[in-house]
């Protein structure tokens, strides 16, 4: 069991199968975010988040909240449970998620109207959409020696 500041399952996940290591540099999926956090780039990374992982022989099982609202953008409620194993080589896992209030911004796109005195792109307007979200990530890989291959759903 684990508390504190911790990473959500859906983003373990991609670390684990991500055949790039989640880079932020070169992975695709580890570029954008959103996939780590359930559909909500800001809800990758929780504050004060309760994890509970139980392990027995090649099966695992792992359940993730929030405990109260986050700091800042992050989501009122927040829960994920995970199962998967590992046989052979092969490791499957099951990410399921759901989250209410999640908070996403993104800067205003090009041509959004704006009065004249505020036309300096230096104002860093931002829009900002509140979500709730479902996530489901199935997640595999197989290892022969040195060789991987990886599959994210």
């Amino acid at each position: 069991m684990t508390f504190g500041r911790q990473g959500a399952l859906t983003s373990d996940g991609v670390v684990a199968y991500d055949p790039l290591g989640s880079s932020a540099a070169f992975s695709p999926i580890g570029f954008q975010g959103a996939t780590g956090g359930g559909g909500a780039t800001e809800d990758r990374i929780l504050d004060r988040a309760l994890k509970y992982a139980v392990s027995y022989g090649g099966f695992r099982a792992v359940v993730e909240t929030s405990i109260g609202a986050q700091d800042g953008a992050g989501p009122r409620t927040f829960i994920q449970g995970q199962v998967g194993g590992d046989y052979l080589g092969l490791s499957v896992d099951a990410v399921v998620g759901k989250m209410t209030d999640a908070v996403t911004s993104a800067p205003l796109p090009v041509g959004t109207v704006l009065p004249a005195t505020l036309i300096n792109p230096g104002n860093g307007f931002v829009s900002g959409t509140v979500s709730d979200n479902t996530s489901v990530m199935l997640l595999a890989k197989y290892a022969y020696g040195p060789a991987q291959a990886f599959r994210r759903l």
